[in-house]
Protein backbone atom coordinates (compact mmCIF):
# COMPACT_ATOMS: atom_id res chain seq x y z
CA UNK A 1 0.00 0.00 0.00
CA UNK A 2 1.31 3.51 -0.85
CA UNK A 3 0.67 6.83 0.55
CA UNK A 4 1.41 10.34 -0.53
CA UNK A 5 3.16 13.01 2.19
CA UNK A 6 2.97 16.21 1.34
CA UNK A 7 6.28 17.62 1.30
CA UNK A 8 5.13 21.75 -0.15
CA UNK A 9 2.48 23.30 -2.07
CA UNK A 10 2.87 25.50 -4.71
CA UNK A 11 0.79 28.69 -6.44
CA UNK A 12 2.31 28.71 -9.52
CA UNK A 13 2.71 32.96 -11.08
CA UNK A 14 1.46 32.85 -14.83
CA UNK A 15 -0.98 29.91 -14.81
CA UNK A 16 -4.82 30.07 -14.34
CA UNK A 17 -4.49 25.94 -14.19
CA UNK A 18 -2.29 23.35 -14.43
CA UNK A 19 -2.68 21.36 -17.58
CA UNK A 20 0.64 19.66 -18.25
CA UNK A 21 3.95 19.62 -15.86
CA UNK A 22 7.29 18.55 -16.88
CA UNK A 23 10.47 18.43 -14.32
CA UNK A 24 13.85 19.76 -15.92
CA UNK A 25 15.46 19.56 -12.54
CA UNK A 26 15.28 18.77 -9.06
CA UNK A 27 14.01 22.60 -8.20
CA UNK A 28 12.71 23.81 -11.62
CA UNK A 29 9.43 22.81 -13.96
CA UNK A 30 7.97 23.61 -17.00
CA UNK A 31 3.82 24.28 -16.82
CA UNK A 32 1.29 25.15 -19.40
CA UNK A 33 -2.35 26.01 -19.08
CA UNK A 34 -4.29 26.57 -22.14
CA UNK A 35 -2.07 29.24 -23.72
CA UNK A 36 0.98 29.33 -21.34
CA UNK A 37 4.14 28.57 -20.64
CA UNK A 38 6.46 29.08 -18.28
CA UNK A 39 9.09 28.17 -16.75
CA UNK A 40 8.64 28.39 -12.55
CA UNK A 41 10.86 27.19 -9.40
CA UNK A 42 9.63 25.51 -5.73
CA UNK A 43 8.21 28.92 -5.28
CA UNK A 44 5.87 29.53 -7.50
CA UNK A 45 8.47 32.26 -9.50
CA UNK A 46 7.78 32.61 -13.15
CA UNK A 47 11.43 32.46 -14.25
CA UNK A 48 10.74 32.26 -18.48
CA UNK A 49 7.99 32.00 -20.30
CA UNK A 50 6.87 30.69 -24.24
CA UNK A 51 4.49 32.37 -26.65
CA UNK A 52 2.98 30.57 -29.36
CA UNK A 53 2.09 27.42 -27.85
CA UNK A 54 -0.89 25.15 -28.78
CA UNK A 55 -3.59 25.79 -27.10
CA UNK A 56 -5.38 22.96 -26.15
CA UNK A 57 -5.34 20.30 -22.62
CA UNK A 58 -2.76 17.85 -23.67
CA UNK A 59 0.63 17.54 -22.78
CA UNK A 60 2.27 19.65 -25.54
CA UNK A 61 5.64 20.05 -23.73
CA UNK A 62 8.65 17.83 -22.30
CA UNK A 63 12.12 17.95 -21.64
CA UNK A 64 15.24 16.40 -23.34
CA UNK A 65 17.73 14.46 -21.72
CA UNK A 66 20.02 17.48 -22.43
CA UNK A 67 17.44 19.97 -20.46
CA UNK A 68 16.00 21.51 -23.87
CA UNK A 69 12.17 22.10 -23.74
CA UNK A 70 10.31 20.31 -26.68
CA UNK A 71 7.01 21.64 -27.03
CA UNK A 72 4.09 21.50 -29.89
CA UNK A 73 3.58 25.41 -31.33
CA UNK A 74 0.36 26.71 -32.34
CA UNK A 75 1.15 25.68 -36.20
CA UNK A 76 1.49 22.29 -34.57
CA UNK A 77 5.21 22.13 -35.24
CA UNK A 78 7.58 20.62 -33.05
CA UNK A 79 9.79 23.24 -31.34
CA UNK A 80 12.92 23.04 -29.77
CA UNK A 81 14.73 25.56 -27.27
CA UNK A 82 17.67 25.27 -26.45
CA UNK A 83 18.79 25.13 -22.90
CA UNK A 84 19.44 28.69 -22.27
CA UNK A 85 15.83 29.22 -23.64
CA UNK A 86 17.55 31.88 -26.56
CA UNK A 87 17.51 29.69 -29.49
CA UNK A 88 14.08 28.26 -30.97
CA UNK A 89 14.64 25.10 -33.59
CA UNK A 90 11.97 23.44 -35.09
CA UNK A 91 12.13 19.78 -35.49
CA UNK A 92 9.42 18.60 -36.55
CA UNK A 93 7.77 20.34 -39.61
CA UNK A 94 3.80 19.79 -39.70
CA UNK A 95 3.38 17.60 -42.27
CA UNK A 96 1.37 15.23 -41.64
CA UNK A 97 -2.27 16.46 -42.04
CA UNK A 98 -5.07 15.63 -41.33
CA UNK A 99 -3.20 13.37 -38.54
CA UNK A 100 -2.24 16.81 -36.24
CA UNK A 101 0.06 15.97 -32.84
CA UNK A 102 -1.11 16.44 -29.38
CA UNK A 103 1.46 15.00 -27.21
CA UNK A 104 4.85 14.46 -26.59
CA UNK A 105 7.25 12.52 -24.87
CA UNK A 106 10.90 12.86 -24.96
CA UNK A 107 12.68 8.89 -24.33
CA UNK A 108 15.58 9.26 -21.92
CA UNK A 109 16.50 6.61 -22.38
CA UNK A 110 16.50 6.36 -26.61
CA UNK A 111 16.19 10.22 -27.20
CA UNK A 112 13.56 9.07 -29.23
CA UNK A 113 10.72 11.35 -29.48
CA UNK A 114 6.92 10.23 -29.23
CA UNK A 115 4.16 11.79 -30.15
CA UNK A 116 0.26 11.14 -29.89
CA UNK A 117 -1.46 12.22 -32.93
CA UNK A 118 -5.10 12.60 -33.02
CA UNK A 119 -7.38 13.00 -36.94
CA UNK A 120 -10.49 14.95 -36.31
CA UNK A 121 -12.64 13.89 -39.26
CA UNK A 122 -12.36 10.10 -38.30
CA UNK A 123 -11.85 10.27 -34.46
CA UNK A 124 -8.77 8.01 -34.32
CA UNK A 125 -5.51 8.17 -33.09
CA UNK A 126 -1.61 7.21 -33.07
CA UNK A 127 1.63 7.43 -31.91
CA UNK A 128 4.44 8.43 -33.74
CA UNK A 129 8.18 8.02 -32.59
CA UNK A 130 11.07 9.97 -34.35
CA UNK A 131 14.78 9.43 -33.88
CA UNK A 132 16.62 12.65 -32.44
CA UNK A 133 17.38 13.75 -36.02
CA UNK A 134 13.36 14.14 -36.02
CA UNK A 135 13.10 11.52 -38.93
CA UNK A 136 10.15 9.64 -38.76
CA UNK A 137 10.53 5.44 -37.41
CA UNK A 138 7.93 3.82 -36.30
CA UNK A 139 4.26 4.41 -35.82
CA UNK A 140 1.39 2.72 -33.51
CA UNK A 141 -1.96 2.56 -34.43
CA UNK A 142 -3.35 -1.66 -34.01
CA UNK A 143 -2.98 -4.02 -32.00
CA UNK A 144 -1.70 -7.87 -33.01
CA UNK A 145 -5.17 -8.54 -34.27
CA UNK A 146 -6.01 -5.55 -36.12
CA UNK A 147 -8.10 -3.78 -33.56
CA UNK A 148 -7.66 0.29 -33.37
CA UNK A 149 -5.37 1.05 -30.06
CA UNK A 150 -6.07 5.10 -29.93
CA UNK A 151 -8.91 7.47 -30.09
CA UNK A 152 -8.02 10.58 -29.01
CA UNK A 153 -4.22 10.26 -27.25
CA UNK A 154 -4.11 13.66 -24.56
CA UNK A 155 -0.80 12.44 -22.75
CA UNK A 156 2.26 9.96 -23.75
CA UNK A 157 5.21 8.54 -21.46
CA UNK A 158 7.31 5.76 -21.47
CA UNK A 159 8.13 3.47 -19.02
CA UNK A 160 11.74 2.13 -18.09
CA UNK A 161 11.55 -1.31 -19.74
CA UNK A 162 10.58 0.45 -22.94
CA UNK A 163 6.73 0.32 -22.87
CA UNK A 164 4.82 3.46 -24.05
CA UNK A 165 2.20 4.52 -22.61
CA UNK A 166 -1.00 6.71 -23.87
CA UNK A 167 -3.67 8.56 -21.99
CA UNK A 168 -6.61 8.30 -24.12
CA UNK A 169 -9.67 10.63 -23.63
CA UNK A 170 -12.17 8.94 -26.11
CA UNK A 171 -11.45 5.18 -25.26
CA UNK A 172 -11.49 5.99 -21.09
CA UNK A 173 -8.18 4.30 -20.89
CA UNK A 174 -4.74 4.02 -20.31
CA UNK A 175 -3.34 2.04 -23.29
CA UNK A 176 0.19 0.18 -23.07
CA UNK A 177 2.23 -0.84 -25.49
CA UNK A 178 6.03 -2.20 -25.73
CA UNK A 179 8.74 -0.70 -27.35
CA UNK A 180 7.66 -2.48 -31.10
CA UNK A 181 4.33 -1.52 -30.83
CA UNK A 182 2.97 -4.72 -29.58
CA UNK A 183 0.16 -4.14 -27.38
CA UNK A 184 0.77 -5.55 -23.68
CA UNK A 185 -2.50 -4.25 -21.96
CA UNK A 186 -5.61 -1.63 -21.21
CA UNK A 187 -6.42 -0.31 -17.93
CA UNK A 188 -10.05 1.08 -17.47
CA UNK A 189 -9.93 1.75 -13.65
CA UNK A 190 -9.99 0.66 -10.75
CA UNK A 191 -11.58 -2.40 -9.22
CA UNK A 192 -14.65 -0.45 -7.37
CA UNK A 193 -15.53 -0.13 -11.22
CA UNK A 194 -16.17 3.82 -11.29
CA UNK A 195 -14.43 3.58 -14.11
CA UNK A 196 -11.32 5.87 -16.12
CA UNK A 197 -11.15 9.26 -17.45
CA UNK A 198 -7.81 9.45 -17.63
CA UNK A 199 -5.00 12.65 -17.49
CA UNK A 200 -1.58 13.17 -16.89
CA UNK A 201 0.61 10.08 -16.85
CA UNK A 202 4.14 9.60 -15.41
CA UNK A 203 6.06 6.80 -14.28
CA UNK A 204 7.75 6.46 -11.25
CA UNK A 205 11.55 4.86 -10.59
CA UNK A 206 9.91 1.23 -9.71
CA UNK A 207 7.88 1.32 -13.34
CA UNK A 208 4.64 2.02 -11.27
CA UNK A 209 2.23 3.98 -13.95
CA UNK A 210 0.58 7.05 -12.14
CA UNK A 211 -2.30 8.62 -13.62
CA UNK A 212 -4.69 11.56 -13.06
CA UNK A 213 -8.52 10.55 -13.44
CA UNK A 214 -11.47 12.28 -13.10
CA UNK A 215 -13.75 10.14 -12.59
CA UNK A 216 -11.88 9.32 -9.06
CA UNK A 217 -10.94 12.69 -8.55
CA UNK A 218 -7.44 11.24 -7.74
CA UNK A 219 -4.15 10.06 -8.38
CA UNK A 220 -3.93 6.25 -9.64
CA UNK A 221 -1.06 4.06 -9.34
CA UNK A 222 -0.93 0.86 -11.27
CA UNK A 223 2.35 -1.42 -11.44
CA UNK A 224 3.80 -1.63 -14.70
CA UNK A 225 1.69 -4.78 -15.70
CA UNK A 226 -1.43 -2.78 -15.32
CA UNK A 227 -2.38 -4.33 -11.98
CA UNK A 228 -4.38 -1.20 -9.62
CA UNK A 229 -2.10 -0.74 -6.43
CA UNK A 230 -3.14 2.51 -4.94
CA UNK A 231 -5.29 5.85 -5.18
CA UNK A 232 -4.87 9.06 -3.60
CA UNK A 233 -7.50 12.09 -3.39
CA UNK A 234 -5.68 15.53 -3.43
CA UNK A 235 -8.33 17.44 -2.35
CA UNK A 236 -7.12 17.71 1.19
CA UNK A 237 -4.11 19.52 0.09
CA UNK A 238 -5.92 22.13 -2.11
CA UNK A 239 -6.21 20.72 -4.86
CA UNK A 240 -9.79 19.01 -5.87
CA UNK A 241 -8.77 17.46 -9.26
CA UNK A 242 -5.65 16.18 -10.29
CA UNK A 243 -5.09 17.08 -13.74
CA UNK A 244 -0.78 16.65 -14.74
CA UNK A 245 1.89 14.79 -12.81
CA UNK A 246 5.89 14.50 -13.26
CA UNK A 247 7.99 12.36 -11.36
CA UNK A 248 11.68 13.21 -10.40
CA UNK A 249 13.52 10.21 -10.07
CA UNK A 250 16.35 12.15 -8.86
CA UNK A 251 14.89 13.07 -5.98
CA UNK A 252 11.88 10.78 -5.99
CA UNK A 253 9.64 13.31 -5.08
CA UNK A 254 5.84 13.49 -7.75
CA UNK A 255 4.67 16.72 -8.72
CA UNK A 256 0.64 16.87 -9.05
CA UNK A 257 -1.07 19.74 -10.92
CA UNK A 258 -4.58 21.42 -10.39
CA UNK A 259 -6.68 21.15 -12.97
CA UNK A 260 -9.56 24.24 -11.02
CA UNK A 261 -6.37 26.52 -10.15
CA UNK A 262 -2.45 26.90 -10.28
CA UNK A 263 -1.57 25.01 -6.97
CA UNK A 264 1.18 22.59 -7.37
CA UNK A 265 1.75 20.34 -4.70
CA UNK A 266 5.14 17.68 -4.28
CA UNK A 267 4.77 14.84 -3.00
CA UNK A 268 6.99 11.69 -1.48
CA UNK A 269 6.06 8.26 -2.39
CA UNK A 270 5.81 5.95 0.95
CA UNK A 271 5.69 1.95 0.20
CA UNK A 272 3.50 1.31 3.76
CA UNK A 273 4.91 -2.18 3.65
CA UNK A 274 8.44 -0.46 4.22
CA UNK A 275 6.97 0.81 7.92
CA UNK A 276 9.10 3.55 7.10
CA UNK A 277 8.16 7.34 8.82
CA UNK A 278 6.25 9.50 6.37
CA UNK A 279 9.37 11.69 5.92
CA UNK A 280 12.97 10.83 4.96
CA UNK A 281 15.67 11.69 6.74
CA UNK A 282 17.85 13.42 3.44
CA UNK A 283 15.74 16.82 4.27
CA UNK A 284 15.27 17.16 7.99
CA UNK A 285 12.97 20.52 7.99
CA UNK A 286 11.53 21.07 11.61
CA UNK A 287 7.66 19.32 9.82
CA UNK A 288 10.35 16.35 9.11
CA UNK A 289 11.75 16.30 12.39
CA UNK A 290 8.74 16.35 14.38
CA UNK A 291 7.16 13.27 12.64
CA UNK A 292 9.97 11.46 13.03
CA UNK A 293 9.84 11.98 16.74
CA UNK A 294 6.04 10.75 16.96
CA UNK A 295 7.72 7.55 14.91
CA UNK A 296 10.10 7.13 16.99
CA UNK A 297 8.21 7.32 20.43
CA UNK A 298 5.93 4.57 19.63
CA UNK A 299 6.63 1.94 22.15
CA UNK A 300 8.34 -1.73 21.78
CA UNK A 301 9.11 -0.81 17.82
CA UNK A 302 11.57 -3.28 17.11
CA UNK A 303 14.41 -2.74 14.90
CA UNK A 304 15.41 -6.06 12.75
CA UNK A 305 17.87 -4.53 10.62
CA UNK A 306 18.80 -0.93 9.52
CA UNK A 307 20.60 0.32 6.51
CA UNK A 308 22.58 3.74 6.22
CA UNK A 309 24.66 5.35 4.03
CA UNK A 310 28.03 7.09 4.05
CA UNK A 311 28.72 10.39 2.53
CA UNK A 312 31.78 12.48 2.42
CA UNK A 313 34.53 14.38 0.60
CA UNK A 314 37.68 12.41 -0.65
CA UNK A 315 39.84 11.57 2.88
CA UNK A 316 37.05 12.46 5.13
CA UNK A 317 37.42 9.16 6.91
CA UNK A 318 34.57 6.60 5.12
CA UNK A 319 36.28 3.37 5.32
CA UNK A 320 37.83 3.78 8.67
CA UNK A 321 34.30 4.46 9.90
CA UNK A 322 33.23 1.65 7.83
CA UNK A 323 35.39 -0.49 9.63
CA UNK A 324 34.25 0.70 13.46
CA UNK A 325 30.82 -0.30 12.11
CA UNK A 326 32.22 -3.71 10.99
CA UNK A 327 33.23 -3.98 14.30
CA UNK A 328 36.67 -3.84 13.11
CA UNK A 329 38.32 -1.41 15.58
CA UNK A 330 38.87 -2.47 18.87
CA UNK A 331 38.07 0.82 20.41
CA UNK A 332 34.13 0.73 18.77
CA UNK A 333 33.90 -2.37 19.87
CA UNK A 334 33.96 -1.72 23.44
CA UNK A 335 30.60 -0.12 22.92
CA UNK A 336 28.32 -2.95 23.66
CA UNK A 337 24.17 -3.05 24.36
CA UNK A 338 23.44 0.35 25.01
CA UNK A 339 23.15 3.84 23.60
CA UNK A 340 27.26 4.55 24.22
CA UNK A 341 28.06 2.97 20.77
CA UNK A 342 25.96 5.52 19.12
CA UNK A 343 27.23 8.54 20.88
CA UNK A 344 30.86 7.51 20.95
CA UNK A 345 30.43 7.44 16.92
CA UNK A 346 28.45 11.03 17.04
CA UNK A 347 31.55 12.06 19.08
CA UNK A 348 33.87 10.80 16.22
CA UNK A 349 32.09 12.08 13.51
CA UNK A 350 31.81 15.04 14.89
CA UNK A 351 35.85 15.42 15.37
CA UNK A 352 35.29 15.52 19.23
CA UNK A 353 37.21 12.38 20.16
CA UNK A 354 40.51 11.68 20.55
CA UNK A 355 40.80 8.63 18.98
CA UNK A 356 39.70 10.44 15.73
CA UNK A 357 42.49 12.65 15.30
CA UNK A 358 41.98 16.50 13.64
CA UNK A 359 39.22 17.05 11.31
CA UNK A 360 41.11 17.97 8.20
CA UNK A 361 39.29 20.36 5.44
CA UNK A 362 37.63 18.01 3.69
CA UNK A 363 35.48 16.74 6.68
CA UNK A 364 34.61 20.49 7.59
CA UNK A 365 31.19 21.63 6.48
CA UNK A 366 29.86 17.98 6.88
CA UNK A 367 26.91 17.68 9.12
CA UNK A 368 25.16 15.36 11.40
CA UNK A 369 22.48 15.15 13.04
CA UNK A 370 22.63 13.40 16.28
CA UNK A 371 19.59 12.19 18.83
CA UNK A 372 17.34 11.45 16.40
CA UNK A 373 17.11 7.45 17.41
CA UNK A 374 19.02 5.27 19.82
CA UNK A 375 18.91 1.72 19.60
CA UNK A 376 18.97 0.32 23.06
CA UNK A 377 18.90 -3.67 23.33
CA UNK A 378 17.63 -4.18 19.84
CA UNK A 379 14.43 -1.50 21.11
CA UNK A 380 13.94 1.65 18.92
CA UNK A 381 13.55 4.48 21.50
CA UNK A 382 12.54 8.31 21.18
Amino acid sequence: MYRFVLKKSVRVTGVSVVRHIYHITSDRVWICDRNNLILTNTKGDKLDHVTGVYSDYTGVHTVSGAGELIYIDSEYNINQLSKDNKVKTTSIKYNTAPWRPQCVYSSPSTGDLLVGMFRRDTLTGQVNRYNNTGRHIQTIQHSNTGQRLYECPLFITENRNGDVIVSDYDRGAVVVTDRVGRHRFTYTGPPSGSGLNPRGICTDAQSHILLCDYCTKAVQMIDKDGRFLSQFETEQHGIYVPRSLSYDCDTHLLWVGSRYNNTVNIYRLINEGDDLPGACIDDLDKANIDELKTFLRKEKTTVSHARGILVGCAGAGKTTLLKQLRGQSQTFRKASKSSRGLTTLLKRLRGQHQDVGEVTESTRGLEVHQHLFIVRDGILEG
